[in-house]
């Protein structure tokens, strides 16, 4: 009987359950499988440039507070070393480029987006806009076979033959959200707190079975928008946001009492 359990965050510290099954990836770079001698990048560095503008970043993890010393060598900001710098650099460029795009214009237009049924990538990349969500969607592959790896677990071959250029995604999906609770965050301080919406990644969540990682969801986002990672070593080809012209913005939804908890911290603020 599979069952699910939640890393505590994003860090490579897992529940006790996922514990025992981890093991350190470090060393061997997990999608060529030559030796890893780089370091990518949690946060991109030119997100949390814009996140700075100038001023101090802070690293929150639960109640744990602490400023980033530095936007390219700080540990908080780091992968460790899972990567080569082949794979790292040379081999992903195309994805960092089609990534810094959309964190743009996600970044220009964070506030209307909410409202906004889906994003146009048209309006992202122009005319290529096709092979360019293709890139955008293997960065995003990149980074969740990352935080895979991060935690203790290969990534799944499917996500590595992707990242490779087979286009299907089969048995995982990509897919655009846009979560509540940030948004109710963000619209509550608006205007009363200095700085461009928060980075984040969502504590993950895996699933095991005859002692094997045989699932993982996970979310990365700018602000309240950002893709939603699943994958599921027993699905068949999944749909995803980069096959569409206007891929949907799916509303992630937050909890009652969060709603409650959010609005007081408005109305303090308003005081």
């Amino acid at each position: 009987m599979a069952y699910g359990v939640s890393p505590e965050d994003m860090s490579g510290d897992v529940s006790d359950r996922l514990a025992s099954l981890a093991k350190n990836q470090a060393g061997k770079c997990w999608w060529c499988g030559a030796r890893a001698d780089s370091h990518e990048h949690k946060y991109k560095r030119t997100d949390l440039r814009r996140l700075a503008n100038g001023d101090d970043l802070i690293w929150a993890n639960d109640s744990v507070l602490r400023p980033i010393r530095s936007h390219r060598k700080s540990k908080d900001v780091l992968f460790g070393l899972i990567l080569c710098k082949r794979c790292n650099d040379t081999r992903s460029q195309p994805f960092d480029r089609a990534y810094d795009k959309y964190a743009a214009y996600v970044s220009q237009n964070i506030s209307r987006l909410w409202r906004a049924p889906g994003i146009r990538l048209e309006h992202v990349y122009g005319d290529g806009w096709e092979q360019e969500a293709k890139n955008l969607a293997r960065y995003f592959a990149k980074h969740f076979g990352c935080l895979i790896a991060e935690n203790g677990f290969p990534p799944p071959e499917t996500l590595l033959r992707f990242l490779s250029g087979q286009d299907e995604t089969k048995d995982f999906s990509l897919c655009l959200i846009k979560d509540q609770e940030r948004w109710l965050i963000y619209k509550a301080l608006r205007g009363k707190v200095k700085g461009e919406p928060g980075l984040w990644i969502t504590p993950g969540l895996g699933w095991v079975n005859d002692h094997r990682l045989t699932g993982y969801k996970a979310a990365t986002l700018i602000g309240h928008v950002g893709i939603q990672f699943e994958w599921h070593e027993d699905w068949g080809p999944q749909d995803s946001f980069y096959v569409h012209p206007h891929p949907v913005l799916n509303v992630v939804k937050a909890a009652r009492t969060t709603r409650r908890a959010i609005r007081r911290l408005g109305t303090d603020h308003r005081q």
